[in-house]
């Protein structure tokens, strides 16, 4: 997971610091080089990863309808110390989020594939804060009752997306 991986273990780092004694803002530079290591690892999985998985997808059932998902930030609010924008590491995942949905544009024309744009449809998960993530949350970006209700919306409108495609 791009975005939640790289916020888990920034987090745990940061804590790690702080607990041990470290001021908040000496304990940032090791928590971003953490950041930034698994962000990049999960952008290299995603953009090695997905391709295969499309082509086997192809190969095994060539006239399968498939959805693209596009990707969303769920951290855009996130910051290591509050209020502080400077390292406000949420919005570093934006730019990750925005690379990931145009791969995903250009794999669902070259693998025949349709992409749902969570953004222009309005289906999308509230953004989490700092707080909510330090409450023991920081996973809980992953549909709960109101993320299968819009997963549920974005099938059950699949007939009239492949109306319109055709």
């Amino acid at each position: 997971d791009v975005a939640t991986v790289p916020i888990k273990f920034a987090m745990s780092k940061y804590e790690e610091l702080t607990d041990s004694g470290m001021s908040e803002i000496e304990a940032v530079p090791q928590t971003v080089g953490t950041f930034l290591k698994y962000f990049n690892m999960g952008l290299d999985y995603f953009f090695n990863g997905y391709p295969q998985i499309l082509a086997k997808m192809r190969k095994l059932n060539p006239d399968a309808t498939i959805l693209l998902i596009g990707a969303y930030n769920p951290y855009i609010k996130t910051s290591l110390i509050e209020g502080n924008e400077f390292i406000a590491i949420g919005n570093a995942l934006s730019a990750g989020t925005q690379l990931q949905n145009t791969q995903l544009k250009l794999w669902a024309k070259q693998y025949n594939c349709i992409y749902v744009d969570q953004f222009e449809e309005g289906y999308y998960f509230p953004p989490q804060t700092l707080e909510y993530a330090l409450e023991g949350n920081a996973l809980s970006t992953h549909p709960v009752y109101e993320g299968h209700a819009t997963i549920r919306d974005i099938t059950d409108a699949l007939p009239d997306v492949l109306r319109a495609a055709d």
